[in-house]
C-alpha cells in the first residue's frame, strides 16, 4: 500500500490534495454509543454495528482537522515549504491529543468546568499523555502495541525536538529538517488519523473502560 508522501510524489504539483485528505481522516462515530467505523455504507441510515441502535446520520469523527491535513499535504509538494510539514504535523498530533481528551472526559461525564481545569493542569504533550493514563488505567503507547500506526507518537517525539529546536533558536545543525524528516511528518500526518479513531473507538464509546480506581 503507498504512503500518503508516495501518492503525493506522483500528482503534478498544485492539483487538489482534498480527496487524499478526505481518504486519511474518513472516519464516522455513532452519536449514541461512540462507536467509530470508516466504511461509508453506515453514515447515514443504518443500524449502529456496536449499539444496534439505527442512525439517521453519523457524525464525522476528524470534523476540524481536514484543512490542517491539507495543508501538511500542500506544503509537501512545495520547496519553498515543505520544512513546514514538521511543524504542521506537531501541531496536527496535539490537536488530536486534545480532542481525544475532551471525548474521554464526555464519556467519563466529567463536567465542563472540571474538563476545563484538568486540561489547564496538564498543558504539555507529556502531561496531557499522562492525563490519558489517568483516565483510562493504560498508557497511549501501550493502547497502540500491535497496530499498524504505533509509530505515530515515535515520530512525533524525534520532530518536536526539531520543532522545539527551531522554538528556542538552538544551533542550525540542532535542529535541521532533512527529506527524510519531511516525509516522516505527511506520512505520520496521515497514519494519525487511524491512531486516533482506534483510541477514539476504544476509550470513548460506552463500553469503553470505567476511571481507574487510583
Amino acid at each position: 500500500m503507498s504512503t500518503a508522501s508516495e501518492i503525493l510524489d506522483e500528482k503534478e504539483v498544485g492539483t487538489s490534495v482534498r480527496s487524499l485528505a478526505t481518504a486519511c481522516m474518513f472516519f464516522t462515530m455513532c452519536p449514541e454509543c461512540g462507536h467509530v467505523d470508516k466504511k461509508r455504507e453506515t453514515l447515514t441510515n443504518h443500524p449502529c454495528q456496536k449499539c444496534g441502535i439505527p442512525i439517521d446520520r453519523r457524525r464525522i469523527l476528524f470534523a476540524t482537522e481536514v484543512r490542517l491535513l491539507e495543508m501538511i499535504f500542500e506544503c509537501y509538494q512545495s520547496e519553498k515549504s515543505n520544512e513546514l510539514c514538521v511543524l504542521l504535523f506537531c501541531a496536527l498530533l496535539e490537536q488530536h491529543l486534545l480532542n481525544l481528551l475532551k471525548s474521554r472526559c464526555i464519556r467519563l461525564k466529567i463536567e465542563w468546568p472540571v474538563m476545563e481545569l484538568l486540561l489547564e493542569g496538564y498543558e504539555r504533550v507529556h502531561e496531557r499523555l499522562k492525563l490519558f493514563e489517568r483516565l483510562t488505567g493504560v498508557k497511549v503507547r501501550e493502547a497502540l502495541i500491535g497496530q499498524p500506526v504505533a509509530s505515530v507518537f515515535t515520530t512525533y517525539d524525534s520532530l518536536n525536538r526539531k520543532r522545539n529546536g527551531i522554538a528556542h533558536g538552538l544551533p542550525g545543525a540542532t535542529y535541521a529538517i532533512t527529506k527524510e524528516d519531511i516525509k516522516a511528518a505527511v506520512n505520520a500526518a496521515a497514519d494519525s488519523f487511524s491512531c486516533f479513531a482506534f483510541l477514539h473507538h476504544n476509550y470513548c464509546a460506552i463500553d469503553s473502560p470505567p476511571l481507574p480506581n487510583s
